[in-house]
């Protein structure tokens, strides 16, 4: 990091000598001509402007500074020994270029601070594109709920069912071969309008859809998956798996279901099984289980 530190700052030097040498020939020239000070004044001016927009620190700033004033007072002693500019114009001068670095002083404050205000506005409306991407509900691909929200809804109906003893089961599907990932979007919006209200649907992953059913058990949930599962494979002409876990029958908690579920799935598509779950296996052992048996 001290290495990074010292390159950078023997970078503003070389940067700054450079520069300063060509602002000293600037306001060396500059004091020939007939009107030397606009010259030297818009030299001024851009070395503010140019050197608050690109991000250069003060150090870098006052080499310049130093170089554009070293070479106006080069020309000044230079005239002044050749008895070329009269006693009240380079006095008039003088009080000209103090005024001007007053002005170039007020002038990179303002385009720092307005700088500043532009980046801290940027990172302002960032920050909130970010806050509404997170608290959006639905996937803007595919229409259906992100798997965060998804689960945060699953939490919620588990307590609900819990207190009212209540059955819920979780489902989740997936294309042996993944098809066109536009075609499998466009496939699953179809699954909505298919369901009850209360049901919810989940974007998984790219190639994963989860379903939410509260107050169903195994049996009816079946009855659905069928539907979904040949809708799907009818749209994507492929074969669609699926997993599933009842609550409260193989777990109790949102993420007990999700990863049973997903240990279901994943057995359905080692198996080559349309629709794996532990009690229609006729297993008492979790799932995860007869993966690794």
């Amino acid at each position: 990091m001290r290495e990074r530190v010292r390159r950078a700052n023997g970078l503003e030097i070389l940067i700054g000598f450079t520069a300063g040498l060509l602002l000293l020939a600037v306001g060396s020239l500059s004091l020939w001509t007939p009107s030397p000070l606009p010259v030297w004044t818009a030299a001024a001016l851009w070395l503010v402007v140019v050197g608050a927009l690109l991000g250069w620190n003060w150090r870098l700033q006052l080499i310049l500074c130093i170089g554009l004033t070293l070479g106006l007072t080069a020309g000044w002693i230079s005239l002044v020994r050749n008895d070329l500019v009269p006693p009240a114009r380079l006095q008039d001068d003088v009080a000209y270029v103090c005024v001007t670095l007053v002005v170039m002083i007020l002038a990179s404050i303002l385009v720092r601070q307005a700088k500043q205000l532009w980046e801290a506005a940027e990172a302002d409306l960032q920050r909130q594109v970010a806050l509404l991407s997170e608290m959006t509900v639905l996937d803007p691909d595919t229409g259906l709920y992100k798997l965060d929200k998804g689960l945060e809804v699953l939490r919620r109906e588990i307590q609900r069912l819990r207190r009212n003893n209540l059955p819920l089961t979780v489902v989740r599907m997936r294309p042996r071969e993944p098809s066109l990932l536009d075609h499998w979007r466009t496939a699953v919006r179809l699954i909505p309008p298919t369901l009850r209200t209360i049901d919810v649907v989940i974007g998984a992953s790219d190639w994963e859809v989860g379903l939410i059913l509260p107050e169903t058990d195994l049996e009816g949930a079946e009855t659905v998956v069928d539907r979904t599962r040949h809708q799907l494979e009818d749209a994507l002409n492929l074969d669609v798996h699926t997993g599933m876990a009842m609550f409260p029958f193989d777990a109790v908690t949102a993420d007990g279901l999700w990863q049973e579920a997903g240990y279901a799935l994943d057995l359905a598509l080692e198996a080559h099984i349309p629709v794996v779950s532990r009690r229609l296996m006729g297993s008492e052992a979790p799932i995860k289980d007869q993966i690794s048996s």
